[in-house]
């Protein structure tokens, strides 16, 4: 299926597109062409499916023959998509689909700021960092802080690293360059 957009579809060009591509093409009037739509896939060098796992191939594609890649995006008006999210991870909120990277986007520079804002500098976070992995628990749902603490070490080691290795490059002798 195809989804036309923008202003009414004629029957005759329904027609022709269904002709000349073998897909019905349903009206989409009214969506805004920015508003986030499924991402589907078809084409001759794609997978027929999952090998003798039927099921999980009638969940992935459409009868049409469609993969559903579970992305969720746009068109722009180049005629390049957009991936903003996964299907997956978006909510509804009063009707409005919200992907969660939209609100990290504006989640991470407004609480620093805020933080900043307040007199008592060392509550002030040095960074802000998303996840898509789940925070390490307990059996019972406490946050198990050590592991996220030593991740964090080991993290910043490795960027201290890549820093220094950067810098001791483009110098001789130990000196700065």
């Amino acid at each position: 299926m195809a989804n036309a957009g923008g202003m009414a579809v004629q029957r005759v060009v329904a027609e022709r597109w269904k002709k000349a591509t073998g897909i019905p093409l349903v009206e989409a009037n009214g969506l805004t062409e920015t508003s986030p739509g499924a991402i589907c896939l078809r084409s001759p060098q794609l997978m027929a499916g999952y090998w003798n796992h039927p099921d999980e191939t009638a969940l992935a594609f459409t009868r049409e023959g469609w993969l559903r890649t579970e992305d969720m995006g746009f068109m722009d008006e180049r005629g390049w998509f957009k991936i903003i999210d996964r299907k997956k991870d978006m909510i509804v909120v009063s009707g409005f689909k919200v992907f969660p990277n939209q609100v990290e986007d504006v989640v991470a520079p407004a609480l620093l700021e805020h933080c900043r804002q307040h007199p008592t500098g060392c509550k002030v976070p040095r960074f802000v960092e998303f996840s898509d992995e789940p925070l390490p628990k307990t059996a019972i749902g406490k946050v198990l802080s050590r592991q996220l603490r030593e991740a964090s070490r080991s993290a910043q080691a490795a960027a201290d690293s890549a820093v220094s290795s950067s810098r001791s490059a483009g110098s001789v002798g130990g000196a700065p360059a």
